[in-house]
């Protein structure tokens, strides 16, 4: 599909995470490509990934998704409708900025 007039941007999002969050001690995002059986066994000994079969289309890297406690930074790449190319903007929650509204866009 080609790309439109609109505004196309990707937001990146930086977090702080609580270190005693239980998901850093059960990984559950599965991530990367999809492996073979062998390959997964290999790679986990290898390395020491945590591998688990996904959907019955083979094997796949997981990694913790603990929940976020706070945002930091929230970053924009990409340009919008205005030709607008990266953007940052402070994660505080109280600074009355939005991470998809500049002042020329509103």
């Amino acid at each position: 599909m080609p790309p439109t007039a609109e505004a196309q941007l990707q937001v990146i999002r930086k977090t702080a995470k609580h270190k005693d969050d239980p998901a850093f001690q059960h990984p559950t995002k599965p991530i990367g490509k999809f492996y073979t059986r062998e390959e997964a066994e290999r790679i986990q000994r290898e390395k020491g990934f945590v591998m688990v079969e996904d959907a019955g289309r083979g094997y796949r890297r997981v990694v913790p998704s603990p929940r976020p406690v706070k945002i930091i930074e929230i970053e924009v790449a990409g340009r919008d409708r205005h030709h607008h190319r990266r953007r940052r903007y402070p994660g505080d929650r109280g600074s009355g900025r939005h991470p998809l509204r500049g002042s020329c866009c509103n």
